[in-house]
């Protein structure tokens, strides 16, 4: 992935926003095949649409969502243990 593929805040919710609300129609996720983040609430929401597909994950840390859009954070970072009690 090039650094231009990561888009961030406003563009990034916007996206992500799109690819959900046309999924539905369209059956996959071919528009916009990037990655990238936002912050809302206290949480950072992260996508991945690399490959047509849309993973979406959350995590409290700007380090670990910057590094699960880049491929270098596992689920077990984004969801330590205890993380939702």
């Amino acid at each position: 992935m090039k650094l231009k593929d990561l888009v961030r805040g406003r563009e990034a919710k916007r996206i992500l926003q799109y690819l959900l609300d046309t999924y539905e129609e369209e059956g996959e996720y071919k528009e916009f095949e990037v990655v990238g983040y936002y912050k809302e609430n206290g949480w950072f929401y992260c996508f991945d649409n690399s490959y047509n597909n849309c993973y979406v994950e959350q995590t409290r840390s700007l380090i670990i969502a910057r590094k699960w859009c880049y491929g270098l954070a596992d689920l077990d970072e984004m969801y330590p243990s205890g993380w939702n009690d």
